[in-house]
C-alpha cells in the first residue's frame, strides 16, 4: 500500500512547483484539474497536516487536512489524506465516505482504490474488496501484486475459476515463473479437477524438471484419483532425477508402507543413507517403518544408534521414549522423554507423556507436579490443562480442578472428557446442578455416552435421588452388560441403600473379574459385607481397596464404621479424623467424631 507516501509526493510536487512564488499557484494535482489555481490556505493546511503525519499525529493531522478542504472543496488528494487519517484512527465509516468522495473526484487513483480494498477486508467484505482491485487492475493491468491479491480473494470467496484465470495471467506476465504453475496445479487439486491438475504439474515437470514440486503435485494427484501405479511411477522417476527430492522419497514410502510393502519402504531410506550417512531424517523415518512394520527390536537398535550419533538432537530419543511408553516399559520412557525436555523445552508431548506415565503408576504428587510445571510451560495447551484438572480431581482437589477444567472447556467446547471431568468435580463439591447441567450437555448429542450416563447417575446417587439413578444404571448395562464401571457403580448404589445385596454382590463380581486391580471395586465388595454384617470380611476387601490405590474419605470412612462395629473404637476415631481432613465439611463424619453441628 502506498498510502501516505503518494501523498506526501504530491505534495513535494506541488511546492517544488510553487517555489517562492507570492502567487502560491500549485501544478494539476487532481484528475481533471488541469491549470487550475490552488488557495494559498489550503495548501498551507495541507502542508501542517502532511508533517503532522509523518510526526505520528493523526488527529492534529486530521485537522489541518479539514481545515484545508474550507477553501479548496474540489481536491481529491485532501479528501484521501482525510480518509487515509481517519482509518488511522478507527474511524471506518468517516473515512470509506470520504474514500467514495476521493474516488468520484479521481476515479483512476490506485492508491485510494488500494485503500478502499484494504479496509473492505478487514472488515470481511471480500467481494467488495475483490471489485475495488478488479477496478485498479484495469487502470494498471501489468501490476503483479494487484493480480496476486484479487486471485487470493477469488480463492476465499470460492471463485476458484477466476483464480486460475489470473495465476494464468500472472504466469505470462512473470515470464513463466514455475512457482506460479505450482499454485495453479494445487487449485485445481483441491478443486478436484484432476485433469486440468495433471496437465499443469506435466507442464511444470517439463519447463523445470530440476524442481521438486511438479513431480510432488504430479503423483499426488494420481494418488487422488486412486491411480497409485501413476502416483509411484511419477515419484520414482523424480528421485531417478534428483536422489535429493525428499519429499517425493517419503510420499512414495507411505504408498509402500500402505501395501505393507516394508521391504520397498525400508530400502528406500537404506538407498538415500548410502548417499549421505549423516542425515538424521534418513536415520528416524527408517526407525519409523520398523516400528510400523513390528520389528520393535529393530526399530530401538536404530534409534539407539542415531541418538549416540546425534547426542543433541532430541528426536532420536523422543522415538525411543515413545516404543518404550507403549511398552509400558516406564523407566526407560521417562528416561527418554526427559532427555527430550532437557535438549528441547518446547516439545510439549515430552512434558505430557512424563505425566501420564506418572498416572499410570498411580503416582498422583508427581504427575500433579508435572502437569503443574507442563501447564506453566504451556498455558494454552488444552491437554495440560485437562490432565492436571484429572490428576486435582483424583487427589480431591475439587475447586482447583475445576479451574483447569474450565479452561478446556473454553478451548475445546465439545471435548467430552473434559465437560464430564468437571461435572465430576462440581459434584464432588456437591454443586449438583452443574454437575447435572454438564452431563445433560453431553447427552442432548449423544443420548447413549456411556460415560455421561454414568457420570449423571453418580450426580443422583450423591443426592440421594436413587429412583433417577437406578434408571441410569439399567440404562447404562443395556447399551454395555459387562462394563466394570457400570456394574461396580450400581452394585455399591444398592449397597450404600442396603437393597438386593445378593445381586450388588454378582455385579462387583463381575467388575473384578474384569479389573481386579481396581480399589473402588474391592471397596465396594466390602461394603456389600459390611452391609451384610460379615465385619471382618468386610475389613480384609476394604484394606486390599487401600492396598490398590490411595484411600479416598469415603474408603477411610467406611474402615472406621467397620472398626466400631469390630469392636475397636479407637482405631474408627482415627479413621474418620483422616476422612476428616480430606473432606473437612463432610457432617456425617464430624457427627461420628462429637464434632457435627448441635
Amino acid at each position: 500500500m502506498k498510502g501516505l507516501t503518494s501523498l506526501i509526493s504530491i505534495l513535494i510536487a506541488e511546492i517544488v512547483i510553487i517555489g517562492c512564488s507570492s502567487s502560491l499557484r500549485l501544478q494539476k494535482v487532481d484528475k481533471g484539474t488541469s491549470g487550475r489555481h490552488y488557495p494559498r490556505q489550503a495548501v498551507h493546511h495541507f502542508t501542517q497536516g502532511v508533517l503532522y503525519d509523518l510526526q505520528g499525529d493523526y488527529k492534529s493531522a486530521l485537522l489541518a487536512y479539514q481545515e484545508a478542504s474550507l477553501y479548496d472543496t474540489s481536491s481529491a488528494t485532501i479528501y484521501g489524506a482525510m480518509a487515509e487519517d481517519y482509518i488511522r484512527l478507527g474511524k471506518i465509516e468517516s473515512g470509506m465516505l470520504l474514500l467514495e468522495k476521493a474516488i468520484k473526484k479521481d476515479p483512476s487513483n490506485v492508491d485510494y482504490h488500494a485503500l478502499l480494498a484494504t479496509v473492505y477486508t478487514r472488515m470481511g467484505l471480500l467481494a467488495m474488496a475483490a471489485q475495488e482491485y478488479e477496478k485498479i487492475k484495469k487502470i494498471t493491468p501489468f501490476d503483479i501484486e494487484i493480480r496476486y491479491k484479487l486471485a487470493t480473494l477469488y480463492l476465499l470467496t470460492g471463485q476458484e475459476e477466476k483464480a486460475v484465470a489470473e495465476f494464468r495471467t500472472i504466469y505470462k506476465l512473470e515470464g513463466y515463473n514455475p512457482e506460479v504453475l505450482v499454485k495453479i496445479g494445487k487449485l485445481y487439486l483441491q478443486n478436484k479437477k484432476y485433469d486440468q491438475a495433471v496437465q499443469t504439474f506435466q507442464e511444470l515437470v517439463q519447463q523445470a524438471p530440476e524442481s521438486e514440486d511438479g513431480y510432488i503435485g504430479l503423483g499426488e494427484t494420481y494418488q487422488a484419483m486412486g491411480d497409485t501405479a501413476k502416483a509411484v511411477e511419477v515419484y520414482q522417476q523424480g528421485l531417478t532425477v534428483n536422489p535429493n527430492f525428499h519429499i517425493l522419497r517419503h510420499n512414495l514410502s507411505e504408498i509402500y508402507s500402505s501395501r505393507k510393502d516394508w521391504k520397498a519402504a525400508i530400502d528406500l531410506y537404506k538407498q538415500a543413507l548410502q548417499h549421505d550417512s549423516t542425515e538424521i531424517s534418513f536415520q528416524l523415518r527408517m526407525g519409523d517403518l520398523f516400528y510400523q512394520k513390528g520389528d520393535t527390536t529393530k526399530a530401538l537398535e536404530i534409534f539407539q544408534e542415531t541418538a549416540k550419533k546425534h547426542p543433541n538432537d532430541w528426536r532420536a530419543f523422543y522415538s525411543l521414549g515413545r516404543i518404550h511408553f507403549s511398552l509400558k516399559q516406564d523407566e526407560k520412557a521417562l528416561e527418554n522423554f526427559r532427555s527430550v525436555i532437557e535438549k528441547n523445552p518446547q516439545i510439549s508431548d515430552a512434558w505430557l507423556l512424563v505425566g501420564i506415565i506418572y498416572l499410570r503408576q498411580d503416582s498422583l504428587k508427581a504427575a500433579e507436579t508435572q502437569f503443574r510445571k507442563g501447564v506453566e510451560q504451556f498455558p494454552d495447551d488444552w491437554r495440560m490443562n485437562f490432565y492436571l484438572g484429572v490428576v486435582l480431581n483424583r487427589t480431591e482437589k475439587y475447586q482447583e480442578a475445576i479451574t483447569y477444567l474450565q479452561r478446556v472447556v473454553q478451548a475445546e467446547p465439545q471435548n467430552v472428557d473434559a465437560i464430564l471431568s468437571l461435572a465430576n468435580a462440581h459434584m464432588n463439591l456437591k454443586h449438583y446442578d452443574d454437575a447435572i447441567s454438564l452431563c445433560e450437555l453431553v447427552l442432548n448429542d449423544d443420548p447413549n455416552n456411556l460415560q455421561a450416563i454414568l457420570t449423571l447417575a453418580a450426580v443422583y446417587d450423591s443426592k440421594k435421588e436413587y429412583d433417577q439413578s437406578e434408571k441410569l444404571y439399567q440404562k447404562a448395562l443395556k447399551l454395555d452388560p459387562e462394563n466394570p464401571v457400570a456394574l461396580n457403580n450400581y452394585s455399591y448404589s444398592l449397597a450404600v441403600q442396603g437393597i438386593r445385596l445378593p445381586e450388588a454382590m454378582e455385579m462387583v463380581l463381575r467388575a473384578l473379574e474384569t479389573d481386579s486391580t481396581n480399589g473402588a471395586y474391592w471397596d465396594t465388595l466390602g461394603w456389600i459385607y459390611y452391609k451384610m454384617g460379615d465385619y471382618q470380611k468386610a475389613l480384609q476387601h476394604v484394606q486390599k481397596s487401600i492396598e490398590k490405590r490411595e484411600a479416598s474419605w469415603e474408603v477411610l470412612d467406611h474402615l472406621g464404621d467397620i472398626y466400631l462395629k469390630l469392636g475397636q473404637p479407637q482405631k474408627a476415631r482415627d479413621y474418620w479424623e483422616r476422612a476428616l481432613q480430606k473432606d473437612p465439611t463432610n457432617e456425617e463424619i464430624r457427627k461420628k467424631l462429637g464434632k457435627g453441628e448441635s
